[in-house]
């Protein structure tokens, strides 16, 4: 399946800790997920078709710490009680315990641990969508109200029989790809998601704070929040190599997510050319994007200026793929 290709490509950087997949197909959401990478056995996935489908592929710093967060019931997608929404995210939502309490009486948390006491963080969006459809908006409203409550880094993707030909994205400022081909659209966090596919697709970025209704035919972008404005910010090349050059000048080996934590300071806002109070409120306003540091580290690597290798780590409970940097 073209969704589980595209995860292939792209979890070594991003993800690998759990995996999950949903199509809308005859009137129904069809769904599966799991810990483990695509390829880890035994597989529950292969077996879904449909016109219109999401995949995802996990990371989790929680899961690291404490692998009884990587259970099948943490993976995405998330579906609401009626089977009627299928949702994925990615980044972090910094506001979901007040919205967790909030949501709490009338919803039934499926990510719910009782060994930790905590949920997955992204649930909390699945069930604000059912919200808003309860109140009569229709789904694409319904995704857009449900991510303005949302304080942190996200971007949310939601299918429904409700609509079933369409994908819903709402865009706050995460890594967005869209590919547009002869009779099929496609969006990935990465470029790298759309490549080696076989398919003709001109990709291009999706724009931040955006709400995007995807279909066979194409994209229509509206502006998802008028109350707030997503900061730009980035990579400044020169100070981008700089500053990974005195991160990783201890000859250690990192990946994406461990370069990303390592920029959260000074040394990230030298990478983007900012003054640090302005980094920091970027980083509050939820900045975090492990995606707009790849090429950058992949250009670096071209040049000669950092190793790149890949390796098989015991992470979050499974053994994943992760390429890892040092200095050249």
């Amino acid at each position: 399946m073209v969704l589980l290709e595209s995860l292939r490509a792209q979890e070594a950087y991003f993800g690998g800790q759990a995996t999950g997949l949903a199509v809308v197909e005859n009137g129904s959401i069809q769904w599966a997920k799991r810990p483990g990478p695509v390829d880890w056995e035994p597989s529950s996935l292969r077996g879904l078709a449909g016109g219109v489908g999401m995949a995802h592929s996990r990371l989790s710093q929680a899961s690291i710490e404490d692998p009884r967060h990587n259970k099948a019931a943490n993976a995405h997608p998330f579906l609401d009680e009626a089977g009627q929404v299928a949702l994925m995210h990615n980044g972090i939502i910094f506001n979901y315990k007040e919205l967790w309490e909030e949501l709490a009486p009338n919803h039934r948390f499926s990510s719910y641990n009782g060994e930790t006491g905590e949920i997955t963080d992204s649930e909390v969006a699945v069930h604000l969508v059912d919200e808003a459809l309860a109140q009569g908006c229709g789904l694409g409203e319904a995704v857009a109200a449900a991510a303005r409550r949302l304080e942190g880094m996200f971007l949310l993707v939601v299918a429904s029989p409700l609509e079933p030909d369409a994908v819903y994205i709402a865009n706050w400022m995460q890594a967005c790809t869209l590919g547009l081909g002869d009779g099929e659209a496609m969006f990935s966090s990465s470029p790298r998601g759309l490549q080696g596919l076989g398919r003709q697709l001109d990709a291009f970025p999706g724009p931040r704070n955006s709400l995007i209704r995807m279909t066979a035919e194409g994209f229509q972008v509206r502006r998802l929040d008028l109350c707030r404005a997503a900061p730009r910010v980035e990579v400044d090349p020169a100070g981008f190599q700089e500053a990974v050059s005195e991160l990783l000048g201890g000859g250690e080996w990192m990946c994406s997510l461990e370069v990303l934590l390592g920029l959260r300071g000074e040394l990230g806002a030298r990478a983007m050319g900012l003054g640090l109070e302005e980094w920091r409120r970027a980083q509050r306003q939820g900045w975090g994007d492990q995606n707009q540091i790849v090429e950058p580290l992949e250009e670096l690597a071209r040049r000669g200026l950092l190793k790149r290798r890949t390796v098989f780590r015991e992470e979050a409970g499974v053994k994943v793929p992760r390429i890892e940097w040092s200095l050249g």
